[in-house]
């Protein structure tokens, strides 16, 4: 049965709930576990629940269940945080809505790549290695995911150019040089483009492009926020 992140978080999560139960004297059959609707893994991850655990999962729709709601949010603050704190390099402290959360006595759990590597070579979780096929199939869908992400940073970036288009940077210099910077990274775009390849002609070769494509626009978007960073600090 193919693992996807849904998947393997639901499951995770239904297990320490079942353990949490039995260590403290409770009957977890009673408990309704309770999903959003929705999702694309749905069906995975109810078989996977059912098989593994003898759970039948119910799917709900968050806009009228709270406690979905509050889910979803910590799940988005989580989503936003964690770049941060895992790449070294942070860009700006720790959300104030995500301080509020940790208030709240609770008992994170977050996966690395470390930890998901160990999860998915555990042969109690019944988890096959991918083909090449299969691989491929999974690096193109991530590669889509991300790339809707960049349009979304994108079309924000833009509108804060926008904002700040009579405003002059702090550092000509170093505005000039990402600028140029940025200008480079827009031909080598354009030139990947003008390859015109298809997935029929050469499905590695295509998705090797695609993922340069993406990778050219994540570049982008970096030049673009060091640049916004130096004309907001001179519109200070």
């Amino acid at each position: 049965m193919q693992a996807t992140p849904h998947v393997m978080c639901g499951r995770i999560i239904v297990q320490r709930a079942k353990d949490w139960c039995t260590e403290n004297g409770y009957d977890s059959s009673r408990i309704e576990f309770i999903f959003d609707q929705g999702d694309e893994d749905w069906g995975k991850l109810y078989r996977r629940l059912d098989i593994d655990l003898g759970v039948k999962a119910i799917e709900r729709d968050r806009r009228k269940v709270k406690p979905l709601q509050a889910a979803d949010w910590f799940a988005y603050e989580e989503f936003r945080e964690v770049p941060q704190s895992d790449s070294g390099n942070r860009e700006r402290p720790p959300r104030g809505s995500l301080q509020q959360l940790l208030r709240v006595p609770d008992d994170p759990l977050i996966y690395r790549e470390s930890g998901m590597r160990t999860l998915c070579n555990n042969p109690v979780m019944l988890i096959p290695k991918r083909n090449e096929k299969q691989n491929q199939a999974a690096r193109h869908l991530l590669d889509i995911k991300r790339a809707d992400h960049i349009a979304i940073e994108i079309k924000r970036l833009k509108g804060e150019f926008s904002r700040l288009q009579n405003a002059r940077a702090t550092n000509i210099a170093e505005f000039d040089r990402l600028a140029h910077e940025s200008e480079q990274v827009e031909q080598a775009y354009e030139k990947s483009i003008s390859l015109h390849l298809s997935p029929e002609s050469d499905a590695e070769l295509y998705l090797t492009n695609l993922r340069f494509q993406r990778e050219c626009w994540e570049r982008k978007i970096a030049l673009w926020k060091a640049m916004l960073k130096l004309l907001k600090e001179k519109a200070k």
